[in-house]
């Protein structure tokens, strides 16, 4: 799994490398044979887990590149996301920023919560 990072969008708007925009119409494959060095997927609201389905796919079908998320994410999934090989969290704010990093460092998500509390 690549190294994941949390940038604030206006750290990433200041970035000279432009990321593909995909989304569930995206021809995954084709994509692939491309070979960009990064994709952005945008999770236009909280309920869309998509994002989910796309990483693993491309994931699978061999992307080494950078996976950004960006959107309506929900930050309790993070830990999840980073499992379905998302690289980069793309946050609204610096609140949210250090949210992620915690939940990323402590690696909490449903399976990791039963092991901490003993069930």
């Amino acid at each position: 799994m690549p190294n994941t990072n949390i940038l604030i969008s206006t750290e990433f708007a200041q970035r000279s490398s432009a990321s593909a925009a995909i989304d569930e119409n995206t021809d995954l494959i084709a994509l692939v044979a491309n070979a960009p060095s990064s994709v952005i997927i945008e999770v236009p609201v909280f309920t869309d887990g998509k994002v989910f389905s796309i990483s693993k796919q491309l994931r699978y079908l061999g992307f080494t590149g950078e996976i950004i998320v960006s959107g309506n994410f929900i930050v309790d999934q993070v830990g999840y996301l980073s499992q379905c090989g998302i690289s980069t969290f793309l946050v609204n704010n610096k609140d949210q920023q250090e949210e992620v990093e915690r939940l990323l460092a402590a690696r909490i998500d449903s399976y990791h919560f039963k092991e901490k509390i003993g069930a």
